[in-house]
């Protein structure tokens, strides 16, 4: 058995998922040239990023597909779960203490955001993207002995992820409708038209405004997909440091 399997299966997993499911694509930003900056100290900081993912798959009841290089693709049976899972493990990226080197490659580079402001990067930064839906089909890897999903579904979701920055979790409205579902059935409609005041009083159910800021990007076109999706932003504020 080799040392990742084995740092794996410290890790509880729960059952697959089956049916409809909420799936999770994330990596870390500017991966190849902190490879490229400092190897040994961006190796460090993979193994304490993938840990952490993994302790927090643990705590919220992910269910690890699979992870190639710096990125990690995970589902939920349960959406709440899944969201509260991406807050957490934001939060926990945010405060982590990661390697002098990454932090120096940060310190070297200027950062920013849309608005011109600068941004002042810590450590390793991921960006995350959540869909909801049904997959086409669901079959066990026979080499890596892990339920794969398969579809459309599973592809818009990677394509969700796409459209997040570093620190950023992007949502489609399908994951907010299954979220409204789940979160808030007395006043659940499967018709309704999703607003932005709507989709901030669904989401403020579990985002804490004090500590995340909701952008709303609109209908998006994502590269392979037919219609365009509606995607949401949760992006950390200045100070998540003092959440935890």
């Amino acid at each position: 058995m080799s040392k990742q399997q084995t740092q794996k299966n410290m890790y509880s997993s729960p059952k697959p998922p089956m049916g409809e499911i909420s799936c999770i694509f994330t990596d870390i930003i500017d991966s190849t040239p902190l490879w490229t900056y400092n190897e040994a100290a961006m190796w460090e900081a993979l193994k304490l990023h993938n840990d952490l993912m993994r302790k927090e798959m643990e705590k919220f009841g992910g269910y690890e597909v699979k992870s190639i290089g710096d990125a990690f693709y995970v589902v939920f049976g349960n959406s709440i779960s899944a969201l509260r899972f991406c807050l957490s493990a934001q939060l926990s990226l945010h405060i982590a203490d990661w390697p002098e080197g990454v932090v120096a490659y940060h310190e070297l580079n200027e950062f920013f955001d849309e608005g011109g402001q600068e941004i002042t990067y810590k450590g390793i930064t991921v960006r995350m993207g959540i869909h909801f839906g049904k997959p086409f089909a669901a079959d066990m890897d026979p080499v890596a002995h892990r339920m794969d999903y398969y579809g459309p579904m599973i592809n818009s979701s990677a394509r969700v992820q796409s459209q997040a920055e570093g620190g950023e979790i992007a949502i489609s409205d399908d994951f907010i409708m299954e979220l409204w579902r789940c979160r808030i059935p007395d006043t659940f409609n499967p018709t309704a038209t999703l607003t932005n005041e709507l989709r901030k009083s669904i989401l403020s159910k579990e985002v804490s405004l004090q500590f995340f800021d909701l952008k709303f990007l609109g209908s998006t076109a994502l590269k392979g997909v037919a219609e365009q999706v509606y995607i949401t932003l949760i992006c950390s504020r200045p100070g998540t440091e003092n959440f935890k």
